[in-house]
């Protein structure tokens, strides 16, 4: 794996990873090198979300989140169902 250069642009990646402490998770990547760019908050889109954002020391953007539950969760389920079938990666 290849660090980026300063001045490069981020590589388009993003990856979310759930967490059920997600200030102690954000915390934790913080102390091991990655660039926080959002403090975790509570997100209005899901029943007691909480999602915080970084970037690794390799460019990579990583969402930090607590589990979406109950009726947002079907709500987001099936919204992603329907961008896969909208063919999104063609």
């Amino acid at each position: 794996m290849q660090q980026p250069a300063a001045g490069d642009r981020p590589f388009n990646v993003e990856l979310a990873l759930v967490f059920d402490d997600v200030p102690a998770a954000f915390e934790h990547a913080v102390a091991s090198g990655c660039t926080p760019l959002a403090e975790p908050a509570l997100k209005p889109h899901g029943p007691g979300q909480t999602v915080g954002w970084v970037r690794d020391p390799f460019g990579t953007l990583i969402e930090i989140a607590s589990p979406i539950a109950g009726s947002a969760r079907r709500r987001v389920l099936a919204l992603v169902r329907t961008a896969l079938r909208g063919n999104l990666c063609s």
